[in-house]
């Protein structure tokens, strides 16, 4: 767990914190060179990467790496915007950075980092430009983005393609328009949490099916915003100072929830709106290519 703000005055950290699954203890790490929050923490080749965020003086484009053998937080080249309210994801080899707040507007940027080359490179665009309340998740070679606000609560769901560098809209869920969204990807599957005025749910989403399944809960708790991190096959629900643990294989997986979404409306009447994984939008939903 990295950054963020102080319960006692609300300043900004770089407070780094781990936890030890064998012996159940809470450490300390470097902390990160400059204070951020929201911002997007990727593990990928066995270090760890901080990205964008806000800082003292707005959005940042910064982007530190830490390596667990050298034990201490570096420098790598910054976002070609700089962005808070960041979704990030790795993704065969690579990062992707996707929408945020740049300080003046909601931002529709993608970005993609090779730490090989140490370069970010633009992408296609999103549909809709989202911030915060978002999570980015993998799943079947593609990447989905959950929710979102920008003028409004975005209720969508952003599908985008890696291969095709293309975005197409998925499901449309009215459980998004006033949730607050962690997502994290089990064996395919992607297990979402929501959080809306105080009630918590869970729930599961399998990208063939395209539509969203309870996990069995639905409860209020002293969970707020939380982080979602996935280990050995379980889920653990972040929000200092507490952690929640769930086990994905003790949750039914045919327990249907009035949650499903609304199709989008095909291009003519009549016309056949293809499942997301096709990534075949209607007309009207074909993006931009950069």
């Amino acid at each position: 767990v990295a950054g963020g703000t102080r319960e006692s005055d609300r300043a900004l950290t770089g407070l780094v914190e781990t936890f030890d699954m064998k012996t159940r203890t809470v450490g300390r790490r470097p902390s990160l060179s400059i204070p951020r929050k929201n911002f997007g923490l990727v593990a990928l080749g066995g270090k760890l990467y901080a990205i964008g965020g806000e800082g003292k003086d707005g959005p940042l484009d910064s982007v530190e790496e830490f390596d667990p053998r050298r034990g201490d937080w570096r420098p790598r080249s910054p976002l070609r915007e700089a962005r808070g309210s960041i979704s990030v994801s790795a993704f065969n080899g690579t990062i992707l950075a996707v929408g945020g707040w740049n300080g003046k507007k909601y931002s529709s940027s993608v970005e993609r980092y090779n730490p090989s080359t140490d370069r970010w490179t633009p992408r296609a665009p999103l549909i809709a430009a989202v911030a915060t309340r978002g999570s980015l998740a993998p799943a079947n070679d593609l990447l989905y983005l959950i929710g979102g606000v920008n003028q409004d609560q975005f209720s969508h769901i952003q599908v985008y393609s890696p291969e095709l560098d293309v975005w197409a809209l998925g499901m449309d869920i009215d459980l998004l328009r006033d949730a607050r969204v962690s997502a994290t990807t089990v064996n395919g599957v992607i297990y979402g949490f929501f959080e809306t005025a105080g009630s918590n749910a869970y729930f599961a989403h399998w990208p063939e099916k395209d539509e969203w399944t309870s996990m069995g809960r639905s409860f209020r708790s002293p969970f707020s915003d939380p982080a979602i991190a996935e280990l050995n096959g379980r889920i653990y629900s972040i929000s200092a100072p507490s952690v929640a643990v769930f086990d994905t294989e003790l949750f039914s997986k045919s327990a249907p929830v009035g949650v499903r979404g609304r199709p989008v409306p095909p291009a003519e009447p009549g016309a056949r709106r293809p499942p997301a994984a096709e990534l075949q939008a209607p007309p009207q939903l074909v993006p931009r290519r950069r």
